[in-house]
């Protein structure tokens, strides 16, 4: 599935940049070199290997490349998303740093790769990048929900809602409410569509496992409530012990427990917290703040509660109309290509049929 390969692409390009920040700056000749050189791999490997398959998908690509030009940076980028990314840009990770913005130290993983993307305020590259999640979820209707209607259906109904769950929010580069949304449908989906199979018949392979367990890690590093999402993947690591798929589960433990680690030493260098804000895996260090890691709280529960308490009629029919006409249309005109497609092939493979029937 192509919109598998790009969520592995967004895994290794956040994981990256995120590693290359504890010893140097990510606008550093020596990152920027590197990612050149990936580029460069990526798209000879695209052309040797990728092309063919996204042949049929086009349409989806040219549609959504139009979705750039009308993103904004988002209503928070100036109090701390961009901040932080100029800071990471210009220096390796710096101990304390949420108490110059106590925001900081709930920054989102998606800076790490957003950061390599801009420069001199120019955030066309962002905005690229963000859109890839829009397309990540088309093709993920289209190339795994598309195989019957019932789950065609449930695809639909996930546009339809979209505006719920990134909180009637105009599409923008700095925001994540959307991405951490799209991802954590996805994981959903799969594991619902896949429980059968995977629960009931014991029937998994390693590479499901590196998957979902790239899901879990993208969520958890996406906002700081994906931790909710925690005890769902005990449970399915102790299934996965249970049937004796150990074998199977301990090379993505160990590598999936690395990248947490290494995400929590640099949440703990920049707040004193190894989950910030989750006061429990705090520690009296000097540059730990329990003013800012209260503030931070309250404000988060504030604004989550806020956030449905003005969600209204008028809200879903007007304010967020174009929202749904972005991401809708473009859906409708593939699915009426691809009819169109199908009507043209049935006709050239019965002829025959046809002239008789006339």
């Amino acid at each position: 599935y192509v919109f598998i390969d790009l969520i592995y692409g967004i895994f290794f390009l956040t994981v990256t940049a995120l590693i290359f920040n504890f010893f140097l700056k990510l606008h550093s000749p020596i990152v920027l070199l590197f990612y050149l050189l990936v580029f460069l791999f990526g798209l000879k490997k695209f052309f040797i290997e990728s092309l063919n398959n996204i042949k049929n998908k086009i349409t989806f690509i040219i549609l959504l490349s139009f979705l750039p030009s009308f993103m904004l940076a988002g209503y928070d980028s100036g109090l701390y998303h961009i901040p932080f990314q100029t800071w990471i840009q210009n220096e390796k990770i710096i101990i304390g740093l949420s108490n110059l913005n106590l925001r900081f130290g709930i920054t989102s993983i998606f800076s790490y790769a957003s950061a390599l993307m801009w420069f001199e305020n120019t955030f066309l590259f962002v905005s690229y990048f963000s859109t890839c999640f829009y397309l990540i979820l088309f093709l993920f209707i289209n190339e795994y929900l598309s195989k019957s209607y019932q789950k065609f259906i449930f695809g639909l109904t996930i546009l339809i809602s979209f505006p719920l769950w990134s909180r009637y929010i105009f599409p923008s580069h700095s925001l994540i409410d959307a991405k951490f949304g799209i991802l954590v449908i996805i994981l959903i989906t799969i594991l619902a569509s896949n429980f059968k199979i995977w629960i009931l018949e014991k029937k998994i392979i390693k590479e499901d496992i590196l998957f979902v367990g790239t899901l879990f890690f993208l969520i958890f590093t996406f906002k700081a409530s994906g931790i909710l999402f925690f005890p769902l993947l005990i449970f399915l690591v102790i299934h996965l012990i249970k049937i004796k798929k150990l074998s199977i589960l301990i090379t993505p433990l160990i590598f999936f427990c690395f990248l947490i680690i290494v995400w929590s030493i640099k949440s703990f260098l920049i707040t004193g917290c190894f989950y910030y804000p989750v006061s429990i895996s705090c520690v009296e260090v000097s540059w730990f703040s329990i003013e800012n890691l209260n503030y931070i709280n309250e404000q988060i529960s504030t604004y989550a509660k806020s956030s449905f308490e003005i969600i209204n009629f008028y809200n879903v029919l007007f304010n967020n109309l174009s929202l749904l006409y972005i991401l809708i249309i473009p859906l409708i005109i593939y699915l009426i290509i691809n009819q169109l497609r199908y009507i043209k092939n049935f006709l050239k493979k019965n002829k025959l049929l046809i002239f008789l029937i006339l």
